[in-house]
């Protein structure tokens, strides 16, 4: 049997478990005296909750009145006893109860009770409570949770403080190899507030193995993840940060070796300027969704800020159909009431054994109620650091930071460290806020070097070591487990840094142009800038973009195909393309020649048809027509490859130029859209299944499906047959029963 002491939870959290145990036990409708329904236990009012005189937990049925006192106490049951019988203003627990006149008293408490101690209550409590049955000691609620394990794991504070499962989590191998460490896992369980948001991202990953956790910056959704994660973990699942989405990836994902959480932090990209290069085609990630969702032993937790997710959706059509089809993984971690962010500042006040004088009740009811408030913020302001001042001066602190939540970082970036410190963090900046170690440091040798150059720098060779240790903590990490080939990544300790320093560069763009101006990476001029509202002429003129970016000795500096098509890409939104051809142009006619069987195929076409109008681009695509054809066609996976390669297709009017015969082309292209309809397929029985519980219900699914497919598909000819074939080929009955046995649970 469990053996849980209830240390971690405060009074409300425990009245709500014992609340939840008696329902379970007795089958009955118990409410609190919060005015909470059943239906929504864990959904917290922000209701006043006041004094309870006597009454936690009540049960009304005609004439029939039951009241369940909870109290949750860390000391003995002489204490316990001691705290009934005392007086407050001429008052006690009995005389509450004698004015309440209940048909039958319930008691509750986290203290161990002895067959003794129950017959001294119902002594002291007579003649309400009816008999022992209606004392639970911490005991009874530990038998109790052992018989309804469900209850357990809803409380994950609770679940992860039992013993045996924290030493379970602790000893994974999965946690060894990753960045957790045992004192981040038990600090990060202790002062986690279950907010709503966890019980319903645990329901919907539980449900459907995939979850997308959305939410404004520093509203909790790496928190949430990560002890989602260990919730899996402790139950036997291998963890596997996802970087990037890989065929290792896919192995992983149809493995039977065992079963694998992945977590995908940031999915979309760390802004909207730049999606996450894997994540730009739309069958890709439905296929990743699709896939998971069909493995009961896999599960996958992805975060994105929700910006981030209506910018890529406004941008891309196919994106927005993407997300409207995961809608239904979707958890926005937001969404805050006042008791929850209440208990998020208690939280981080016992962490850093604040002065509770600090945060009397007005101050904190301002606090709560600011529209800022955030917990990342909290965890700022509530730092051991910040509270060196006085009284007053914090609480100007405080409120100065919600009121501008960028500037928490403003007097230490100005302040506190030296212009060196600024370059390395501007510079990281660029880098998306994280970088490997070796690679970060060679950049950030050669930054200092054109500071040397131009601005009289003197360089020591030991400044890389010098920022990195003062810096590390206070504006960066330094995660040793993140890259597959276990070198150490450099990190802004969180996303706040980033969104600090976007504000500080309009205002200073010195530091910046320096880093662009020796850049030894795309990362550098990709990730950070706006090219299609031309940032860099906001930092550069023209001349000098001319003098920095069409010189052929930055070639060298891409390692492959698509870096180097993405470099070409940047070049267009600066410069004519006769300046360009002129410079690359045999740089550029061989991406036309190897890219069509090399580079993804939306990052070829969409490359070719803004190249269009460069002569060698044209004329090369038409002199290799046969080949381009075959090969994007053979290519085409999903409907959104297929679409990128017709509009290629009609940008350079390709079939005039095609030897092929008519045979030729008509079985190419019947074999391509028999490929992509079958994925799309898949995809919308994946998406509308939900009602097929009988052969009538398919028929209606056909008819439907013909509908929307000859609408989709109308300007690629006759698809009936090819359609109603992929249907034939699926295991309906096998649906049917699996819908059938589903909503009979």
């Amino acid at each position: 049997m469990v053996d849980y002491n209830f240390e971690n939870f405060d009074d409300y959290e425990f009245e709500i478990l014992c609340r939840e145990l008696l329902n379970e036990e007795n089958k009955i409708h118990i409410k609190s005296n919060h005015g909470l329904d059943y239906e929504h236990i864990l959904s917290f009012s922000n209701f006043k909750r006041g004094k309870d005189e006597g009454v936690d937990l009540y049960f009304e049925d005609g004439e029939t009145s039951v009241v369940g006192q909870v109290k949750l106490s860390r000391g003995k049951f002489s204490d316990l006893f001691y705290s009934l019988k005392r007086k407050v203003k001429g008052i006690n627990e009995l005389s509450k109860v004698k004015k309440l006149n209940p048909s039958k008293y319930i008691f509750m408490t986290s203290v161990p009770m002895s067959l003794a101690n129950k017959k001294k209550l119902i002594e002291y409590f007579s003649p309400f409570i009816i008999s022992l049955n209606d004392i639970y000691g911490r005991e009874d609620l530990n038998r109790l949770l052992s018989k309804y394990s469900r209850i357990e794991k809803k409380f994950v504070k609770l679940y992860f403080s039992n013993s045996v499962t924290l030493e379970r989590l602790l000893n994974n191998a999965t946690l060894t190899r990753s960045n957790f460490t045992v004192e981040e896992i038990k600090s990060q369980i202790k002062y986690f507030v279950q907010t709503k948001s966890f019980s319903k991202a645990l329901s919907i990953i539980e449900k459907s193995n995939v979850l997308i956790i959305k939410g404004l910056p520093g509203v909790g959704k790496t928190t949430l993840a990560k002890i989602l994660s260990f919730y899996f973990i402790e139950k036997g699942y291998t963890f596997i940060e996802i970087l990037t989405l890989d065929s290792e990836i896919e192995r992983l994902i149809d493995s039977d070796e065992c079963p694998y959480v992945f977590y995908y932090d940031d999915f979309l990209g760390a802004n909207s300027f730049v999606l996450s290069d894997s994540l730009r085609n739309e069958g890709r990630l439905n296929k990743l969704l699709r896939r998971i969702s069909n493995k009961s032993d896999k599960a996958l937790i992805m975060t994105s800020r929700t910006n981030i997710i209506n910018t890529a959706s406004y941008r891309s059509d196919k994106l927005k159909r993407a997300f409207h089809s995961i809608s239904k993984f979707e958890v926005d971690a937001s969404a805050l009431n006042y008791y929850e962010k209440g208990k998020i500042l208690d939280n981080h006040l016992q962490r850093n054994s604040f002065k509770k004088s600090f945060f009397e009740k007005e101050f904190r009811k301002k606090i709560i109620g600011h529209k800022n408030f955030s917990p990342r913020l909290i965890e700022h302001v509530t730092d051991r650091l910040n509270y060196e001042l006085n009284e007053n001066d914090y609480k100007e602190f405080v409120i100065s930071s919600l009121n501008d939540p960028s500037e928490i970082w403003d007097f230490a970036y100005n302040h506190q460290i030296d212009y060196k410190s600024r370059i390395y963090l501007n510079h990281l900046f660029l880098f998306g806020g994280g970088c490997e170690h070796m690679k970060f440091k060679n950049s950030f040798n050669r930054r200092l070097d054109f500071e040397v150059l131009h601005n009289n720098f003197l360089k020591q060779n030991n400044e890389f070591k010098e920022c990195t240790t003062i810096l590390d903590g206070t504006f960066i990490t330094i995660n040793r487990n993140r890259s597959m080939d276990n070198e150490s990544f450099i990190e802004f300790i969180n996303p706040s840094v980033g969104d600090f320093l976007i504000k500080e560069i309009r205002n200073n763009l010195e530091l910046i142009k320096g880093s662009v101006s020796c850049f030894d990476d795309g990362a550098i001029i990709w990730i950070r800038f706006n090219h299609h509202k031309r940032d860099l002429l906001e930092i550069f003129n023209l001349s000098e973009l001319k003098k920095l970016f069409l010189n052929e000795s930055r070639l060298h500096l891409f390692k492959n195909n698509i870096e180097l098509i993405k470099y070409f890409e940047t070049l267009i939104y600066y410069f004519e393309i006769r300046e360009i051809a002129e410079l690359f142009s045999n740089q550029i006619e061989s991406l036309v020649l190897v890219g069509y069987n090399e580079v993804p195929l939306e990052v070829y076409c969409g490359f070719m048809i803004k190249y269009r109008e460069f002569e060698v681009v044209s004329d090369t695509v038409r002199s290799n027509a046969d080949s381009i054809y075959k090969a994007l066609l053979n290519r085409s996976e999903y409907e959104g490859d297929f679409i990128e390669v017709n509009q290629f297709f009609k940008c350079f009017s390709i079939e005039s130029y095609l030897s092929l015969s008519q045979n030729q082309i008509d079985n190419l292209r019947k074999k391509t859209i028999e490929r992509v309809l079958k994925d799309s397929v898949k995809q919308f029985i994946h998406e509308n299944c939900e009602n097929i519980l009988s052969y009538n219900d398919v028929e209606i699914f056909y008819e439907f499906s013909r509908e929307v497919f000859k609408k989709r598909y109308l300007e690629y000819g006759h698809i009936e047959g090819i359609l109603v074939k992929i249907l034939d080929s699926q295991n309906w009955q096998h649906l049917i029963e699996y819908h059938k046995f589903k909503y009979a649970k």
